[in-house]
């Protein structure tokens, strides 16, 4: 194979992506979950997408020098 090939950074692939993830199971009363189903409908998304994504915000807020905002630069922004 072609050592520059090689030397360049590679993609992750969903494999690699999902191996960086974790799996967890959560208990809602009743009226959540019909309401979190409701807003993901809406949303065009699973429920477990979006009830992860909801997670995850309310972690980096409760954290937040844990997950530093990316700068103007990293988001291509001159």
């Amino acid at each position: 194979m072609n050592n520059e090939l090689c030397n360049q950074a590679r993609i992750p692939t969903e494999i690699d992506i999902l191996a960086m993830s974790k799996r967890t199971t959560i208990v809602l009363p009743d009226k959540v979950f019909a309401d979190l189903e409701k807003w993901a409908e809406e949303e065009g998304r699973p429920t477990a997408n979006l009830a992860a994504f909801l997670v995850e915000q309310a972690v980096r807020a409760k954290y937040p020098s844990e997950y530093p905002s990316p700068s103007k630069k990293d988001k291509g922004v001159s």
